[in-house]
């Protein structure tokens, strides 16, 4: 069956701006997942959609942000 991921998380992607030539790659995650960046103690567990956005390239301070909204723009 179909799973919409975009409805929760589209307020934040939006505020990226599309390229052709994208300065960042995007990943969306679905299920239950611990967190790895939980630096104080044990991984808390996590369920629902998280999206991951990366540099694809060395960003400066106050550069855009961009991604691809085609299909090549997540990975």
């Amino acid at each position: 069956s179909e799973i919409r991921i975009a409805t929760a998380i589209f307020p934040v992607l939006s505020l990226l701006n599309h390229s052709c030539s994208p300065n960042t790659s995007i990943s969306f995650n679905t299920g239950f997942q611990t967190d790895p960046l939980n630096q104080f103690g044990p991984e808390i567990p996590r369920s629902g959609v998280t999206v991951t956005v990366r540099a694809s390239k060395d960003l400066t301070a106050g550069q855009e942000i961009l991604h691809c909204y085609g299909i090549m723009g997540s990975s």
